[in-house]
């Protein structure tokens, strides 16, 4: 019987959760009541969900940079682990790409160059005869 004042408050509490809720529907005047409440409840969870949607669209016209963009300008071409948590990234941005190493929470441009077209498979000489 240590744990009295503990098992007393728990009770309580349960006692208040179970009831409350039986409680306010006993005290509703009439179903027609609680049904009218419910329809108002929604209507502003509607009207509350209408006005984030509304602040939205309104933020992605006037900053462009709020939205995700469709286009993506950065690609990955390919990565090589070193280990030990070190990596090379070889990406290409628009015209251009770019050699990076990533160390943990370091990162460092090795290289850039301006990016290759695209050519036939390497693997295949290109012969004219």
């Amino acid at each position: 019987m240590k744990n009295w004042p503990e098992q007393s408050i728990r009770t309580l509490v349960l006692l208040f959760v179970t009831t409350w809720p039986q409680q306010a529907l006993a005290n509703a005047s009439s179903e027609a009541s609680f049904t009218a409440q419910l329809f108002r409840t929604l209507a502003a969870l509607l009207l509350v969900l209408a006005a984030i949607l509304l602040v939205a669209a309104v933020l992605r016209r006037l900053r462009p940079g709020f939205a995700p963009t469709t286009g993506r300008q950065l690609q990955l071409i390919e990565s090589q682990p070193l280990g030990h948590g070190k990596t090379l990234y070889l990406l290409q941005r628009q015209q251009e790409q770019l050699l990076i190493a990533v160390c943990g929470d370091q990162i460092q441009l090795l290289a850039r160059w301006p990016a290759m077209p695209a050519t036939t498979d390497p693997k295949e000489p290109s012969c004219s005869a």
